[in-house]
């Protein structure tokens, strides 16, 4: 599915979805049986400003929450990122929702601050929107579970690329373009020759298994450095190394080779370099 159609089909869902938010914050409430309500000329005018306004706070709670994902991923800012989550994605919009509907109860001179709407739909519109974002979470935690689950189980595919992401961002990675894989903060990493650092969701131990040895080598229990971006080794003390790249890595990085690994990798890097 392409792009284009995945974007009209979200526009769709939305509306969809707004629409029967709208219908259920005004028919729910109301005492009247529904077929009084629908002979109501502002009735139709309510379900309309409703259905617009829910429309609108959907495509904002899930642009939010995007944003969140990209700035403020679980796995670095859990704390920060649930307090910005109800902040931003619930109490600003539920804030909003009730400046708009203030503005439409002025327009009509009906009282706001003494209404049903502030004692009773108020109240629905911010039990969805904690359902709705609890919803978008648990909906992106399941996604990177099956993503990963699918990825595990495509043997060749990670001879030639991997995928890595940032946020609501996704990008295929041909392994010539990377440098090393790396663990930090129990988080895996990808290092680019371009300088650029994109999360990936396999562990060294799932990436040692899948990739073909000719890739690269495990130098400590961070990291996994692709043969071709090793410029030379040296020996440092206690018995260990230390890699000398063609390229320059995050500062703080890394790249000493531990001693239950340095005899192989010698080794091996005889077998690379001939």
């Amino acid at each position: 599915m392409n792009t284009r159609l995945k974007r009209i089909l979200s526009v769709l869902s939305h509306l969809l979805m707004a629409f029967f938010t709208a219908n259920y914050i005004l028919i729910i409430p109301q005492k009247r049986p529904l077929v009084q309500l629908l002979h109501l000329k502002g009735f139709y005018i309510a379900l309309l400003f409703s259905t617009l306004l829910a429309f609108l706070f959907i495509r904002l709670s899930v642009w939010i929450h995007r944003q969140l994902n990209f700035f403020y991923p679980w796995e670095l800012h859990t704390y920060k990122r649930l307090l910005l989550q109800v902040v931003l994605g619930v109490g600003l919009v539920l804030a909003l929702d009730l400046a708009l509907v203030w503005l439409y109860f002025m327009y009509y001179h009906q009282d706001f601050w003494n209404s049903r709407y502030l004692r009773i739909e108020a109240q629905i519109v911010l039990f969805m929107l904690l359902i709705f974002h609890f919803l978008m979470i648990g909906f992106d935690l399941l996604r990177e579970k099956i993503a990963l689950r699918n990825l595990r189980n495509q043997e060749q595919e990670f001879v030639h690329f991997v995928y890595g992401n940032k946020g609501p961002k996704k990008l295929k990675i041909g392994l010539d373009e990377v440098i090393c894989f790396y663990n930090e903060s129990h988080i895996g990493h990808a290092h680019l020759i371009n300088n650029e650092v994109w999360n990936t969701d396999y562990t060294l131990q799932t990436l040692e298994g899948k990739l073909s040895p000719q890739f690269g080598f495990r130098i400590n229990r961070c990291m996994l450095v692709n043969w071709q971006a090793i410029k030379a080794y040296e020996s440092i003390t206690n018995m260990q190394g230390k890699v000398i790249l063609k390229y320059q890595l995050e500062p703080g990085l890394k790249v000493k080779i531990s001693r239950e690994r340095f005899k192989n990798f010698k080794l091996l890097y005889g077998t690379q370099k001939s």
